[in-house]
């Protein structure tokens, strides 16, 4: 197989009268060189060098860390015991009064 070169991207520069560079004029082939499925070839990272070196910014960056720490929720074994009750007793037996209800009541019509 023949290996093909593609040309990503054009670079021109604009001039004044003088011929002094009065600025600089970039064209992508195509946007897709920043899709998921281009993101391992390397585009991500010229995209990048492109950004930063045209716009001024200092290619060093300084990320801060944050600690994560994590809380547990801790329950008395009489707030477990009320919760489970609630849950496995209370809400179920409410629903099933209120569906005898509202059946009872559309029998009764």
């Amino acid at each position: 197989a023949k290996k093909q070169t593609f040309t990503l991207a054009y670079q021109s520069t604009a001039v004044d009268k003088d011929g002094n560079a009065a600025g600089t004029f970039y064209w992508y082939a195509t946007p897709e060189f920043l899709s998921e499925a281009f993101k391992d070839s390397g585009n991500g990272q010229l995209f990048i060098k492109f950004l930063t070196e045209n716009c001024e910014k200092p290619t060093s960056v300084s990320v801060i860390g944050k600690p994560i720490t994590q809380s547990y929720l801790q329950l008395t074994e009489n707030v477990s015991f009320i919760w489970t009750v609630v849950m496995v007793g209370v809400i179920p037996l409410a629903v099933i009064v209120a569906g005898f209800i509202v059946w009872y009541r559309r029998r009764s019509r």
